[in-house]
Parts: C-alpha cells; sequence; structure tokens
C-alpha cells in the first residue's frame, strides 16, 4: 500500500548499496555461483550478472532473470542455487544470511522509513532495542540501569556494575574503571543487535525464485499478518507485468491510484453530513482505470475486511470536519493569528498534511478519507 522510500540520489544508493553487500561474503558467493554454472552449463547464458548486481537489482530485472531460471531448471537445480543465496537454512554451503540482512534494515530502520507494514499500513513495524529515551551518551551513562548499560557492545553484568559503582563516586567518566574498548562504544554509543518488529516478506518466494533470496528489493519490511497469516506461499507478483505490486518497486503508485472510499449504498443521495457511527456507510476502495491490478494486493492481503475494523478513524474525521467548516476555520486563524493551514493541523492531526508521516499507521485511509469530505491541503 505504501512505497519503500529507498535514498534517491546517485551518491546515496551507491552507498546504500555498498552498506547493504557489505553483510555478505561476496567473494565466497561468487566462488560457489561460479561452480554452480560449469556444474549446470545450460543455466549459464540466463545468469549474466555479478553477485553484487543479483543482490542490488530493481525487482523488475529480478523477475526477468529468475522466471527464465525458473522455467529452464530442474527442482534439484533450483534447491541447489536456493543454498548458495541462502536466507534462513542450515548446513548449506553458504551460511544463512538472514540475522545480517535483519541488522541491515534495523540499522536503516529510520532512512527507509520504517513505520508500519508496507502492504497494509495497519501494523507498526520497528525496532526495539530495550534502551530508554536518552539525551546523550552522557546522560545515558549517568542515569541508565545495569540492563541497560549491558546493551552496549562489549559491556557485560561486571562492566556495567563497576560503572554504577563509580557514578555514585562523582568521579570523572574517564576514571571509570573499564577498558578503553568499553568506553569507546559508550561514548559512540554502539548498542548490541536491537529487536525487529517486523518480518521481510520475499516478494519472489525463495523455493520459486531461490537466485533472488538474498536481494534487496524482493525484500518487503512487513508485520507478522501480511507475510504469513495472508501471503504466506501465495504469488504477488506472477509476471512482468505485475512487478510494480511490490512496495520495493520504483513504478509502485498504490497511493496515487487507489483511495478508500465512503459509500451509502442504501441512498446514493447521502453525504458524509449523514454519518453519526460506523454503520451508517460503507468504506470501500476506488480503482482508475488501468490500475485494476491493485487489486491483486487489496485481496491478497485482505486489505476490505482488515479496514472494517478501522472505519472508526473515519468517523472521527467526519465528525470534526462537521464541527469545523472552512468558514469557522478562518475565523480560529483570524483569532488566534496563525495560518488557516496551522489550524487544520492542530483540528485534523499533523499526519494528514506532513510528509513525515507518509507511512504512520493507517495514514492511507485518514489522508483519503480527508479529501473525500473536503478537507483541504490533504498531502
Amino acid at each position: 500500500m505504501i512505497r519503500i522510500d529507498y535514498p534517491s540520489n546517485a551518491k546515496d544508493i551507491k552507498q546504500f548499496h555498498a552498506e547493504y553487500l557489505s553483510r555478505f561474503n561476496i567473494g565466497d558467493l561468487t566462488v560457489l555461483l561460479n561452480i554452480f554454472l560449469q556444474r549446470y552449463p545450460h543455466l549459464a547464458g540466463l545468469i549474466q550478472m555479478s553477485v553484487e548486481e543479483i543482490l542490488t537489482s530493481s525487482i523488475e530485472d529480478l523477475w526477468i532473470v529468475c522466471d527464465s531460471i525458473k522455467q529452464a531448471a530442474t527442482p534439484g537445480e533450483l534447491s541447489d542455487l536456493g543454498r548458495i543465496f541462502n536466507y534462513d537454512k542450515n548446513g548449506s554451503c553458504s551460511p544463512s544470511y538472514q540475522s545480517s540482512i535483519a541488522d541491515f534494515f534495523r540499522n536503516n530502520s529510520y532512512g527507509l522509513d520504517l513505520n508500519s507494514c508496507f502492504f497494509c499500513n495497519i501494523d507498526h513495524i520497528n525496532s526495539i532495542t530495550g534502551v530508554g529515551d536518552y539525551n546523550t551518551w552522557y546522560d545515558f551513562y549517568k542515569n541508565a540501569t545495569e540492563g541497560e548499560l549491558q546493551s552496549i557492545e562489549g559491556i557485560g553484568p561486571i562492566s556495567a556494575a563497576a560503572i554504577v559503582a563509580h557514578r555514585q563516586t562523582n568521579m570523572p567518566f574517564e576514571q571509570c574503571p573499564i577498558n578503553k574498548k568499553c568506553k569507546t562504544s559508550l561514548r559512540l554509543y554502539k548498542l548490541k543487535n536491537s529487536t525487529s518488529h517486523f518480518t521481510l516478506d520475499h516478494v519472489l518466494d525463495k523455493a520459486s525464485y531461490p537466485l533472488a533470496a538474498l536481494s534487496l528489493y524482493n525484500l518487503v519490511p512487513s508485520c507478522y499478518s501480511c507475510n504469513t497469516k495472508f501471503k504466506g506461499t501465495n504469488k504477488l507478483v506472477r509476471s512482468a507485468a505485475l512487478t510494480h505490486l511490490s512496495p520495493s518497486s520504483l513504478v509502485f503508485s498504490f497511493t496515487k491510484h487507489a483511495r478508500f472510499k465512503i459509500y451509502f449504498p442504501s441512498n446514493n443521495n447521502l453525504t458524509y453530513l449523514s454519518v453519526q457511527n460506523t454503520n451508517d456507510f460503507v468504506l470501500s476502495y476506488e480503482i482508475d482505470k488501468g490500475a485494476e491490478s491493485y487489486n491483486d494486493l487489496i485481496k491478497l492481503f485482505k486489505l476490505r475486511s482488515r479496514y472494517i475494523f478501522h472505519k472508526k478513524e473515519a468517523v472521527k474525521l467526519i465528525k470534526k470536519r462537521k464541527r469545523y467548516s472552512n468558514s469557522q476555520i478562518e475565523e480560529i486563524a483570524k483569532l488566534m493569528k496563525i495560518s488557516k493551514d496551522e489550524v487544520k493541523k492542530d483540528i485534523f492531526g499533523d499526519e494528514l498534511f506532513n510528509r513525515d508521516y507518509d507511512n504512520s499507521s493507517l495514514v492511507k485511509l485518514k489522508r483519503d478519507i480527508a479529501q473525500n469530505i473536503g478537507i483541504e491541503g490533504i498531502r
């Protein structure tokens, strides 16, 4: 439902890819892939990409290569390829890269705006550090619990206890009886691995398209429900013409071509002004002509039925809209000596107007309904 916001300029993309590639043993993967192609020469002509290119190619390019391999390879050959591009299996010729990939997404959670599931925009996805909110590393040093101190790389129970004891003496940090490496980690606030509150969905499933099992743009951060309960082994992308259904595609445009609408099937003459509760209207989608394929995403992730529970968010906006007309908003702006935009943000919510909330939970629903009922200036 929401496109993943990758880095946009060439320099940032290059750095982003380099950081991702650093998670892998490129040399070993290259050797193993070459051995595979020597063993199965009929597939060599289909894989004209380096390992680096495989790991960072677009979902569109991945589909072309992976589908051609799927058509030409036997199940055994696909299995052998999966043992090289190994995501989560033990005992393969390559190590499992699942934890390293997850760590990459955790480290880039802010830049990629990992806020809500990119498929449903309902459930929150985020990284949990197990550490409270501290202003600076020194604030952390002075006030963190022993357990929180042990979240820093290199600091265990003994060092944490030593830090707590040293704090009570009011002596300078430099005299704290811990080693230099621990002090450096503390100053740099180097936390150990955080916990993911998200899963990584393979748009092209690992079994059918093993070459893409580790590929950056084949991985979509998603909630457990979307990844496991609804998508599971079902295929979202079934042809080259459907690669745009992946939130990792640069041409993914669900937000532009599909929108929530409120309907009154029993009386077409009714408007939002008649709404008092969630039973007074039907919440559905309007899909632009030529973009009907987005219905596949809606059906696969059960979005129609899942959003029924959230109709109350629409009711909240409708009630506020009925309470504050455009003329009333203008009067408030004059009285408060602020802009009408600021008044609308205060009344209806900043997330309707501010790009910083583009992937906040339920933002697509709220913005669509706001436009539906005539609130102006929606992002």
